[in-house]
């Protein structure tokens, strides 16, 4: 397997002409495939002079002005002499911006230009690319991970989990590195959606594919189980509650548990809190939903209609009955 066939996009860029190029510092650009959340990025090449030296160097230009604010990006970059030695390799993780490129090494023109020193094939100057986005933020200030491409060194460490839920494909890690600064900088790697998932921890150590069948609802449920703090308000998706269950996420259940606890009950989502209380049996929710019941104008009889009674675990149907004695 190459380097950069280990990157979710990667390619190879061939520069015609290059010789004369590097005097008008007017390379073309090539584009790239566009991926979710990015319409606008290519890559290309530039000189600089410092002094009597000319150089110059591969580079990746993004348009983030209209999706993120930043990227956390894995990139590799690599000459091609043209034996197809690969030279001046480059790897790198970085944070970037609308106001940031991605560079690669310099190297010297003069170098590059001198016929016996392998850069150029019949003229052309050849450089291989890789790039894996890691990490998401959006304009609200969180940082989320990016779940539309595959993960970096995935066929030979084995670490991906790709869930299909009939609209789309996500590609989440079976875990993630956590760094802890103390002293010194201490990279522990943590299971973490296996950790969560009976159900994943139970499948093989190979990379896996999973399909769900609630369309486009996965990605909340899937960040949340990664431990990212979304902000989530009052209408709290259904599918993404089934999806969680589906997949035996519990940190996600009890995550959105805990915000329909938090936000405001008002009469016309009572009945949805209640059956949501019910259907995943959030026994908190519940007992929130049991001391606030003024806020709705349903009887509670009538909840239980809505529900049905033989949906009811054994606990719910003890707490359900404690209330109707104590306010018979």
């Amino acid at each position: 397997m190459s380097e950069r066939s280990k990157y979710a996009i990667n390619g190879i860029c061939r520069i015609e002409n290059f010789a004369q190029l590097t005097q008008d510092n007017m390379f073309p650009r090539s584009q790239l495939d566009p991926v979710y959340g990015i319409d606008e990025w290519y890559i290309s090449l530039c000189t600089m002079t410092t002094g009597d030296r000319r150089e110059f160097f591969p580079y990746r230009h993004i348009d983030l002005r209209h999706t993120f604010r930043n990227l956390f990006i894995r990139s590799y970059f690599a000459f091609i002499k043209k034996n197809g030695d690969r030279v001046m390799k480059r790897t790198a993780s970085e944070f970037l911006d609308s106001e940031k490129d991605l560079m690669g090494d310099l190297v010297n023109i003069e170098e590059a230009l001198e016929e016996e020193n392998g850069w150029l094939d019949d003229g052309v100057l050849s450089f291989e690319y890789g790039f894996c986005i890691e990490s998401i933020q959006n304009y609200d200030g969180i940082w989320e991970f990016y779940l539309y491409g595959k993960l970096v060194d995935c066929e030979e460490k084995q670490n991906m989990i790709a869930i299909e839920d009939g609209l789309y494909l996500s590609y989440a890690h079976k875990q993630v590195f956590c760094i802890l600064r103390t002293i010194s900088i201490i990279f522990s790697k943590f299971q973490l959606i296996t950790f969560h998932s009976p159900l994943l921890a139970e499948k093989s150590q190979s990379n896996q594919k999973i399909a769900i069948g609630n369309g486009g609802a996965i990605f909340d449920c899937l960040q949340i189980a990664h431990g990212v703090q979304l902000r989530i308000d009052d209408d709290i998706s259904w599918y993404s509650l089934i999806a969680a269950d589906e997949l035996q996420f519990s940190n996600v259940i009890k995550y959105y548990e805990r915000r329909l606890i938090k936000y405001p009950l008002f009469s016309h989502k009572f009945s949805f809190k209640f059956d949501i209380a019910v259907q995943f049996n959030l026994n908190r929710l519940l007992a929130h939903l049991l001391k606030n019941m003024k806020e709705t104008d349903k009887e509670f009889g009538e909840l239980l209609m809505e529900v049905g009674v033989e949906n009811m675990s054994l606990e719910f149907l003890k707490q359900c009955t404690k209330y109707f004695f104590d306010n018979a």
